[in-house]
């Protein structure tokens, strides 16, 4: 419930500083209960990250970007642990993870670190490249059954 809640009050722009607690104590907890490595907990590095970007845009220091893509940065390495996962569903769903977090690292990048566009460009194109390899054993007769 309080991730939800920090995602809507990041959604909205309602109250940034009340979602970035929010979803601190969420990774807290995530991390305590689940691991370092859980999806739901990469979900949680992520939100987080993507509320202290936001948060920067309105009025906080820019220590918060350089936090917010150590976070990012943090939560790809451990997605891309996931990928060498023996269940095609959990390969799937770090796959997942890991693009997710390398478009947030190219949007950061491009929009905070204008002479780091060339690593925003490769944070893009891995995801696109990830994202089509995803999708790339779905043809017309797995679609239709």
């Amino acid at each position: 419930a309080k991730h939800n809640l920090a995602v809507l009050l990041m959604q909205s722009h309602c109250n940034m500083e009340q979602a970035l607690m929010l979803q601190q104590d969420v990774l807290e907890n995530r991390t305590l209960l689940l691991g370092e490595h859980h999806l739901f907990t990469l979900d949680s590095m992520n939100r987080l990250a993507l509320i202290m970007i936001q948060r920067e845009s309105t009025r906080a220091p820019a220590e918060n970007i350089f936090v917010a893509e150590t976070l990012l940065r943090k939560a790809l390495v451990k997605a891309e642990a996931g990928l060498d996962s023996r269940s095609n569903a959990l390969r799937l769903a770090y796959a997942h993870a890991v693009s997710d977090t390398e478009l947030n690292l190219a949007s950061l990048l491009r929009q905070h670190s204008g002479r780091r566009m060339a690593e925003a460009k490769m944070c893009l194109r891995s995801a696109l490249e990830r994202k089509s390899q995803m999708f790339e054993p779905l043809d017309s007769s797995t679609l239709t059954g």
